[in-house]
């Protein structure tokens, strides 16, 4: 695993969803640090499997959490074409939240984090960042 995020570290500055699925990531010192030194950000779905296995989603979740504790950019995304504009983020987000009892400031910080290791100018990132804190300050949380 270390020798293959080495090689991915050359490539790119972010790892799909592959790496967030594997448990021991979290416990793995040298992998979070290269992580963290690096700047990789680390994608998942913590809901994939919601619809075959009800129990296997949490480890997935709980995992994601733990390496965000640790300074990780960590983001909830798909990279499924037909899951584009589909409200599919939206209902996983929800789900990620009934499945995790997560605060809304876990909630909001992976949202963001998709912004913080999304491809894209810092301009845009900028802009967009901008939006998203604008929308978080005027929703009604409900809290």
């Amino acid at each position: 695993m270390f020798e293959r995020l080495n090689i991915l570290v050359s490539e790119a500055q972010e790892s799909d969803k592959g790496l967030i699925r594997t448990q021991h990531l979290v416990a793995d010192d040298d992998l979070v640090s290269l992580l963290l030194d690096k700047g990789i950000a680390l994608t998942g779905c913590p809901t994939r499997y919601v619809s075959e296995d009800e129990t296997a989603s949490g480890g997935n979740l709980d995992m994601m959490i733990k390496l965000m504790e640790r300074g990780v950019v960590v983001s909830i995304n798909s990279d499924d074409p037909e899951q584009f504009g589909s409200g599919w983020l939206n209902r996983t987000i929800v789900e990620a939240q009934r499945n995790g009892n997560l605060p809304s400031e876990t909630l909001i910080k992976l949202m963001r984090n998709g912004y913080q290791s999304a491809w894209m100018t810092s301009q845009q990132r900028s802009s967009y960042l901008r939006q998203f804190d604008q929308t978080c300050d005027a929703f009604d949380w409900g809290l």
